[in-house]
C-alpha cells in the first residue's frame, strides 16, 4: 500500500521494515474509500521477530474485502 519509497529511510538506516495493507478510509462520510498502510519496522538484524509481529497483526486486523472489521 503505497511507495515503496517510504521504505527508503529505514533501508539506508539499516533497519528491516515492511507495510500491511490496513483497510480503507473515508475522507467524507459518503466519500470514496481510500487504501490505508501500517509500517512496521524493527530492529537492526530482527528481520524474524518483524516478520512474526506482522503476522500477529495483520491476524489482528481481521480485513474483509479491503475494510476493517468490528468486532
Amino acid at each position: 500500500t503505497g511507495s515503496p519509497v517510504m521504505n527508503v529511510p529505514w533501508t539506508q538506516a539499516g533497519l528491516p521494515a515492511l507495510s500491511l495493507p490496513a483497510g480503507a478510509v473515508a475522507r467524507e462520510p459518503a466519500g470514496p474509500a481510500l487504501p490505508v498502510g501500517l509500517q512496521c519496522v524493527g530492529r537492526p538484524g530482527a528481520d524474524e521477530q518483524l516478520l512474526g509481529w506482522a503476522e500477529g497483526i495483520a491476524a489482528a486486523l481481521r480485513l474483509t474485502n479491503g475494510t476493517l472489521v468490528d468486532t
